[in-house]
């Protein structure tokens, strides 16, 4: 399998993330690295070499990508929801 190349803001953005509270576990997941990669970032970045004004931009990019997931989840069961009235309804009518 090749190795996976991030930049180093990618990398920074995680350990800002997990600086924030956001368990390393959900990162990993969320974010498809490993949690070896990540304990080392953590270990090498430190809170310091964070912009304010793109910590701030990387918090709102995770939430924005939370709820995004949270709304197609939504739209996929509502779109099952209609599929199936839709199916009562014109076995009724026949």
């Amino acid at each position: 399998m090749p190795k996976k190349l991030y930049n180093e803001k990618f990398k920074r953005s995680l350990v800002y993330l997990y600086h924030q509270g956001i368990p390393k576990l959900t990162l990993c997941e969320d974010f498809g690295v490993s949690i070896a990669s990540l304990a080392r970032w953590i270990k090498f970045y430190n809170m310091e070499s964070i912009d304010l004004n793109e910590a701030t931009n990387i918090l709102q990019m995770y939430e924005l990508k939370k709820q995004k997931a949270i709304l197609e989840a939504e739209v996929s069961a509502l779109s099952e929801a209609i599929m199936i009235f839709n199916m009562e309804t014109s076995s009724v009518e026949n």
